[in-house]
């Protein structure tokens, strides 16, 4: 809640993308962020939920990425391949910056210790969005040998992370 700033981003100045991808019972987010003109980064995000029993519409996922190259200077969209091959080799082909980013344990360590670096030092800021923040919090540190990653809380275990990984893909 400290990093809440609202601030609108400027169709004319480039944003990064992150993507994560859940189909049956977890959430897809995609994590917009951009540059404030004080250095700070600002994040923006768009969270799909199945319903009971259903899927994301990834049709959906898909258009809203076209949308946003449409709209500003998508620099990249960082993605795992391992829901979203298809869609993403769909997207290449429409000259989308498409920029895979497997989310293994030797991958995602150091990208999400340099997104709690940030955090940390209040170089991150976002909308007041009850999802995202939502999301956010329920991310909790996974130790390994390198650092950390990030897992669901035990507190919150059916509570959803994906958000939270499209913003570290986005600010990679």
């Amino acid at each position: 809640a400290g990093l809440e700033d609202a601030f609108v981003l400027d169709s004319m100045r480039p944003v990064f993308v992150g993507v994560d991808v859940g189909l049956v019972r977890d959430s897809t987010a995609i994590v917009t962020c951009q540059e404030r003109p004080d250095g700070r980064l600002h994040a923006v995000s768009k969270v799909w939920m199945p319903a009971m029993g259903q899927t994301v519409d990834i049709a959906a996922v898909t258009q809203y990425l076209r949308d946003l190259a449409k709209r500003y200077q998508v620099n990249a969209i960082s993605y795992d391949k391992r829901l979203f091959e298809l869609p993403a080799i769909m997207l290449t082909e429409d000259r989308l910056p498409m920029v895979e980013v497997p989310q293994s344990v030797e991958q995602m360590t150091p990208i999400v210790g340099a997104l709690f670096e940030r955090i940390q030092r209040g170089g991150l800021t976002h909308d007041a969005d009850e999802q995202f923040g939502a999301q956010v919090v329920n991310a909790v540190p996974r130790l390994n040998e390198r650092g950390f990653t990030l897992s669901k809380s035990k507190s919150a275990p059916r509570g959803h992370i994906d958000a939270a990984i499209a913003l570290a893909l986005a600010v990679d």
